[in-house]
């Protein structure tokens, strides 16, 4: 018998998601020398790009200067000759009225508008368990909390901020963190065989019983299901994006720098 077929909960349910791990990634795997690669030329475009900025703050014609001394932290301003070139503003408005490019007729706005998909924000937390990928989700609606179990792990969707089906685009808005802790002993999970091979399941652990307050967890349910592997790469990508960063940055501190404010006045 499963375990959350016991009655140590006000009431249990399962829905599911059927899908295949089939789909082809957008995107491809990393090895972590790449990654380390990847980072460096980051990190000194980054500092290049600085440097450069810092050459050029520091050739203007300077008159006067002013150094402060904050913490550690020097602050240098610079007065510089007004330059003489400027740049001539236009309103959006008044750019568009001499292209023609901002009329529309009433009927065109309309048409516009009856095509734009119904937009629905989805906010939620959750943890994931490290050795099983089991991610446990809550959110409240209203006073109603909900709390779940699923055999998808959500840290691949932890990145996602907007997705879209035929009908609806879903804002998403969600902290989900890995779940490292040892307490089995203190807490119940499900384990991966108390969810059906192949399939996406939900377990819902508090919540109600109206089905349209779990649409927004089944979009994503869905969504997982059609990309599951180039999420699944994307986020073991940046994982080792960012443990690449953090040891070249421990390796290679970023160079200590002054603040550089050049102002004129006329």
């Amino acid at each position: 018998m499963k375990l959350f077929t016991l009655l140590l909960f006000f009431y249990t349910l399962i829905l599911a998601v059927t899908y295949s791990s089939a789909d082809e990634p957008s995107i491809l795997p990393i090895s972590k020398s790449e990654a380390a690669a990847i980072v460096q030329a980051q990190e000194m475009a980054k500092e290049a790009a600085k440097d450069a900025r810092e050459a050029e703050l520091k050739s203007a014609d300077i008159t006067q200067t002013l150094t402060l001394k904050q913490g550690e932290q020097t602050i240098v301003f610079n007065k510089v000759r007004p330059n003489s070139a400027h740049t001539s503003l236009e309103s959006v408005s008044e750019t568009q009225s001499k292209t023609g490019k901002a009329t529309i007729t009433s009927a065109e706005l309309l048409d516009l508008i009856e095509k734009q998909k119904n937009v629905q924000s989805i906010t939620l937390s959750g943890e994931v368990h490290e050795a099983t990928g089991i991610s446990e989700l809550w959110w409240t609606d209203g006073e109603q909390r909900f709390r779940v179990f699923t055999n998808a792990n959500f840290l691949y969707l932890g990145g996602i901020s907007r997705f879209e089906d035929k009908a609806v685009s879903y804002s998403v808005f969600s902290i989900i963190t890995p779940d490292y802790s040892n307490r089995e002993a203190e807490k119940w999970r499900p384990a991966l065989s108390d969810f059906t091979e192949g399939t996406l399941e939900y377990l819902i652990m508090e919540g109600s019983g109206d089905v349209e307050a779990y649409y927004g967890l089944e979009a994503m349910l869905r969504y997982y299901a059609e990309n599951e592997q180039t999420l699944r790469i994307a986020y073991e990508n940046n994982k080792k994006l960012r443990e690449a960063r953090r040891a070249y940055l421990k390796a290679h501190p970023p160079k200590q720098r002054d603040i550089i404010m050049n102002y004129s006045a006329n």
